[in-house]
């Protein structure tokens, strides 16, 4: 099972990249993306069950209720693509595992905007795609959280 969840795990990456390049080209996050996502939550649900299916289940609906929210009271300054992307990652993740991704993704967004200001390629008003972000901070809680715990089980000390 552990080399099911390492393909799970570095096809989230490559679905989260494709999402990023979509993204910065044209403002859209595609829902092929976002349902390949979903297919591996639920799968992840099925084999993974020192979790339990509540764990993927609440990250699905916690994450998708808060993002949903934040779309509506920012009008829109949040995408819908994100809100879905962010709902799917939830499945696979967990609540608070998506919720630590969301917050390290927030920051760097917001790092991304003070130096894209800086250098006068974006505005006040200006708008960046987050899945970039999003890439960039779910890469790195799946590698240090997810595949590197899960390649030392069989190391010996």
């Amino acid at each position: 099972m552990e080399g099911l969840k390492i393909i799970i795990y570095l096809t989230l990456i490559i679905l989260m990249g494709l999402a990023a390049i979509t993204d910065i080209r044209s403002f859209r996050i595609p829902n092929i993306i976002v349902l390949a996502i979903l297919l591996l939550g639920a799968i992840n649900l099925y084999i993974d069950v020192d979790k339990g299916k509540g764990y993927g289940l609440l990250g699905l609906i916690g994450i998708g209720v808060i993002f949903i929210a934040t779309h509506y009271f920012t009008k829109g300054a949040v995408g819908f693509g994100d809100v879905k992307l962010f709902t799917a990652i939830g499945l696979l993740l967990g609540f608070w595992n998506t919720l630590g991704v969301i917050l390290l993704a927030s920051f760097l967004s917001g790092l991304g905007c003070i130096f894209f200001m800086a250098l006068g390629r974006l505005k006040r008003n200006g708008r960046i795609p987050f899945a970039p972000f999003i890439f960039i901070s779910g890469s790195i809680y799946i590698i240090l959280l997810e595949l590197i715990p899960i390649f030392k089980i069989g190391a010996t000390v």
